[in-house]
């Protein structure tokens, strides 16, 4: 039988910055020895949004973009940070218009993500973007490069099984859907399901 009585011991210690992380040091006491572990954080927010946006023709909005840490273009589902004092639903509906151009009618929540837990602080919180449509106040972020690309839920997963998407917040959300949705309909299985 496992004994949860691992614990951390006093304040966890700041141990460098930058513009945008700072990387933290937290000792752990675990039967008895003392452990001392990295994780990282962002500045400013720990929460964001991914929506899995559908068209009419039940179609997925992803968008191309250019991931400067492994070097290379992605395909991604739209999504964003919360900044502080925003809600979940009104920081969701803003990314889906900034990176796509397209607006929800109604937004349902899926499921939220912890992102590397051990390493990281950070949690990512999904939405089904459902009746999208054009939107009059569209105005891209410009310090992103995108394309925007319609695939069939079909086609996404072959993407995904292919290698073709390789981004783990994508998957996990497209994959939900898939696997938590009535195709037709929309209708979520899940009982905790939200609609905004």
């Amino acid at each position: 039988m496992i004994i949860k009585k691992t614990k951390k011991i006093g304040r966890d210690k700041k141990l460098t910055s930058s513009h945008s992380f700072t990387i933290w040091q937290s000792e752990i006491r675990n039967r008895g020895y003392k452990v001392k572990y990295d994780y990282i954080s962002m500045n400013g927010y720990t929460e964001s949004v991914m929506l899995v946006p559908i068209t009419k023709d039940k179609k997925i909005i992803l968008i191309e973009k250019f991931c400067t840490a492994n070097n290379k273009f992605e395909f991604v589902l739209p999504g964003g940070k919360i900044e502080k004092g925003d809600n979940l639903s009104h920081t969701a509906q803003k990314e889906l218009v900034e990176e796509t151009g397209y607006e929800a009618e109604k937004l349902i929540f899926l499921c939220s993500l912890d992102i590397l837990p051990a390493y990281f602080v950070g949690r990512t919180h999904g939405f089904l973007a459902i009746n999208i449509k054009e939107s009059n106040e569209f105005a891209r972020d410009n310090e992103e490069s995108v394309r925007i690309i319609k695939l069939s839920l079909k086609k996404a997963l072959f993407y995904i099984n292919s290698g073709g998407i390789s981004d783990a917040r994508t998957i996990a959300l497209i994959l939900y859907f898939n696997t938590f949705a009535l195709h037709e309909n929309y209708s979520l299985l899940h009982p905790k399901s939200k609609v905004f």
